[in-house]
């Protein structure tokens, strides 16, 4: 039989679990999880359909050739859990899409200000979180350059 005809993720979840048998009582586990309820999607996908031309627009001037752009209502702070979640659509849109990373950017907007999330990824060393204007922060560390506008 060709290797392509068997089940391999049910043979795993199988093996897994054998792996695990004397943990049975601690461990729960689940197979083909759904991450989500709903189809995943992005607030924004903005295509630059011409290489070499400069945005002067701040909140577009490092844009790249894919450039996903997270929106959080008035009411909504951005938080760590919103950032995390957008860089998972970054990287899902990469391998699916076949870009290359370095061709995507991420832009959170938001009326208010992040002060929390900003405050952690600043005791994060991994981040380094700058301020080009008032209410912008470019945010490095991450796979993907992030822009906080």
């Amino acid at each position: 039989m060709a290797a392509s005809k068997y089940n391999w993720h049910t043979a795993f979840f199988a093996a897994i679990q054998a792996e695990l048998v004397d943990y049975l009582d601690v461990l729960e586990f689940l197979q083909e999880h759904p991450l989500n309820d709903q189809p995943l999607r992005m607030d924004v996908l903005i295509i630059k359909q011409k290489r070499g031309v400069k945005i002067t627009k701040n909140i577009a001037s490092h844009f790249k050739a894919h450039n996903i752009v997270e929106y959080k209502s008035p009411q909504k702070s951005l938080t760590m859990r919103d950032y995390i979640k957008t860089i998972g659509y970054a990287c899902l849109y990469q391998s699916i899409a076949r870009v290359d990373y370095k061709k995507i950017t991420i832009t959170y907007v938001c009326t208010q200000n992040p002060k929390k999330l900003l405050d952690e990824l600043n005791h994060n060393p991994l981040y380094q979180v700058t301020q080009l204007h008032p209410g912008i922060y470019d945010i490095k560390g991450d796979r993907f350059p992030i822009r906080n506008n």
